[in-house]
């Protein structure tokens, strides 16, 4: 290569690098002028609110608990308390066992 063809690859380079500079500048703006809103988190309060009722009923199914859809066998009936089906004839069975021991 001669001294021309070296000094004008460098001239070219040297254009490139400062048009690519300013270019950049021009679509992506100076980075000094953007600035960021930063969100601040509110402090954790240790207090505890009750739990929403609608995510935490009381009532609700117990998936580990046998569940029977529809009407209970024949000669039980259902308790709201347990949330299953009962023997009526177990209490009065269990209440005559139980006076049956007192005396």
């Amino acid at each position: 290569m001669k001294n021309n063809d070296i000094a004008l690859v460098i001239v070219i380079a040297a254009a490139s690098i400062v048009g690519s500079f300013f270019l950049g500048n021009l679509i992506f703006g100076d980075p000094k002028d953007k600035t960021e809103e930063v969100k601040y988190m509110d402090a954790i309060s240790s207090e505890l609110a009750e739990p929403d009722e609608d995510a935490f009923n009381p009532y609700m199914l117990n998936p580990t608990v046998e569940v029977y859809v529809g009407q209970c066998r024949s000669g039980y009936t259902w308790d709201e308390d347990l949330n299953s089906c009962v023997d009526p004839n177990r209490e009065t069975e269990e209440a005559q066992k139980s006076t049956e021991n007192e005396e």
